[in-house]
């Protein structure tokens, strides 16, 4: 953007008349950009970095009926897996969407979009921002119910009522994508996983295929022996767009999350979500600097103790630096019944 002179902004107005020039022209070349880009900030919203990360973004691509193409693709690219006619459980749409924003905070993205296929077959996927414990349990937890949430549809049941068993005839396989910005699998580079039940010493699928099947896509890593279609669905959640030769519905999904082609209120809707993203990070980093504080004073403390403790048991010096070397190379400190000892000084 070509710095041209702000016509408001007076050279007397930035330095003193006996100011020295070479000065003036320098507070006079400051102002004229800080205005520049006071300006370029209020006026260029379509500059505002928006990434498709953000829950509302994910759910007007994923979940929103006039772009079912784009999640048909995406469930072809993960799964290889056609999806003709689909029915999205929970669609996008903001009036629902802002009514809903105020049960979960702003700052946890729990994204999950749900469809199902003609045949009840379905598909879940979710965004998971934040690493956490235990989180293949409870993906493998939330895919199991959603599997026996079928049973005894009759609808879809492949046996007549009367037939023993008819209602495990109603049952159908359940995908899960879960799709995580941070890195879970720290054996390799791969970014896409795909779990389901299998004949392990065998090495046979499971009959009829796998009823269960967990999918795994971690946006920070990119190896080039991935399938090209998921390359290109890494760079999209991480950067926002694609290479030139990306299948169109890819580039239309960058398009929807463009800042300047959303609506008012949906630009609203992610600036509180940044926002409050923002807000939560350095609370996070608040408290982890006091707890290391705390950690390191605690430290202190308690190697003051081990010291006095040896001391009174007539310990040289040399054999206390000796023992507190060994101790901290087993990782073990004191005898538990001397922790709470106390030297009269």
């Amino acid at each position: 953007m070509p710095k041209e002179m702000n016509p408001q902004i007076d050279p007397k107005d930035v330095a003193p008349a006996d100011a020295n020039p070479e000065s003036a022209a320098a507070q006079l070349a400051d102002a004229q950009t800080d205005t520049i880009q006071l300006t370029y900030a209020q006026t260029d919203a379509s500059r505002q970095p928006v990434t498709p990360k953000t829950d509302l973004c994910f759910r007007k691509v994923f979940s929103s009926e006039e772009h079912r193409h784009i999640l048909k693709g995406f469930i072809r690219d993960m799964l290889r897996l056609e999806a003709d006619d689909i029915h999205i459980s929970n669609p996008y749409d903001i009036r629902t969407y802002r009514a809903t924003t105020g049960k979960v905070p702003l700052y946890e993205t729990i994204v999950d979009v749900v469809a199902k296929l003609p045949d009840n077959r379905l598909i879940s996927i979710e965004l998971q921002i934040h690493p956490h414990d235990y989180l293949e349990h409870r993906i493998l937890y939330y895919a199991a119910s959603r599997y026996i949430s079928g049973y005894g549809q009759k609808e879809f049941q492949a046996l007549p009522d009367e037939t023993h068993g008819a209602k495990y005839s109603s049952l159908r396989p359940i995908y899960e994508i879960c799709i995580m910005d941070f890195i879970h699998f720290k054996q390799d580079e791969k970014p896409f996983r795909d779990f389901g039940l299998y004949d392990t010493k065998n090495r046979q699928q499971y009959p009829g295929g796998s009823p269960i099947n967990l999918s795994f896509l971690e946006l920070p890593k990119k190896s080039k022996a991935t399938r090209k279609r998921i390359r290109y669905w890494i760079d999209y959640f991480n950067l926002g767009r694609v290479p030139a030769d990306a299948p169109d519905y890819i580039k239309e999904a960058c398009d929807i999350v463009d800042y300047q082609n959303l609506s008012e209120e949906e630009r609203n809707m992610i600036d509180m979500e940044e926002l409050a993203r923002e807000d939560h990070k350095a609370i996070l980093s608040y408290n982890r600097r006091i707890g290391r504080e705390e950690g390191r004073e605690e430290g202190r403390e308690e190697g003051r103790d081990d010291v006095l403790y040896l001391l009174d048991q007539g310990k040289s010096a040399a054999e206390i630096r000796q023992i507190l070397a060994e101790r901290k190379a087993r990782g073990t400190t004191v005898p538990n019944d001397a922790r709470p000892y106390q030297r009269s000084l």
